[in-house]
């Protein structure tokens, strides 16, 4: 493999741009990219099988790219990792190119983000936003919002996201205590776990892939 130029940005970004994330700062903005509801929704109106595909997409995707991730993060110790190890193995033409996919991915999960909230309003009460232009002006006000958002000190942006981040492990912990209680109660669970087929992957349940 040939060995790419140093590149300026490694050694200019730390001398100007000091570092103002720590640890716990960086594990609350994963949390919040990762932790998807809408992916909690389809999961659960997908079966069994949804729990299937999520220790199938650990197992072979997501723990071998915290592998991955967290060696070229020691070999590599740069800021705008993603360009820089891809420069650092493929060279310019496509660090380029994997930026500009990885932004895109960014402004289209910004759209969904908005339409997931759409789809939630919607499932509070089914005669709310029932209008494409009703659900145009939502979504408009969810970019704007995070726009505004965006605008703000960088501190300021990742308090509202480590607040975030709490809140939603708070909400996740009060659910499952909520389902063990009611377990533990004598109350049936609603989904029978018993039937093998129900957790077998087969054609017709390949869209969860996506969860």
């Amino acid at each position: 493999m040939q060995i790419q130029e140093k590149l300026l940005s490694e050694e200019y970004v730390p001398q100007t741009m000091p570092p103002i994330l720590g640890r716990l700062d960086m594990i609350a903005t994963y949390v919040c990219a990762l932790f998807l509801l809408p992916n909690a929704v389809s999961g659960a109106t997908g079966g069994l099988v949804s729990l299937t595909y999520l220790v199938v997409g650990a197992i072979f995707f997501f723990i071998p790219c915290i592998i991955a991730s967290a060696q070229l993060g020691v070999l590599l110790p740069y800021e705008g990792a993603l360009y820089n190890w891809t420069y650092h193995a493929l060279g310019s033409f496509w660090s380029i190119f994997v930026s500009i996919c990885y932004w895109l991915t960014g402004m289209l999960a910004a759209m969904s983000a908005g339409n997931a909230f759409v789809i939630t309003v919607q499932g509070l009460n089914n005669t709310w936003l029932t209008e494409p232009w009703q659900q145009g002006l939502v979504i408009l006000s969810i970019l704007a919002l995070g726009s505004l958002l965006g605008l703000q000190r960088f501190r300021t942006t990742q308090h509202l996201i480590n607040v975030s981040t709490v809140l939603t492990l708070i909400a996740i912990f009060l659910i499952g205590l909520a389902a063990v209680v009611w377990l533990v109660a004598g109350h049936a669970s609603a989904t029978n776990l018993s039937q093998p087929a129900d957790w077998l992957i087969n054609p017709n349940n390949f869209s969860l892939f996506g969860i």
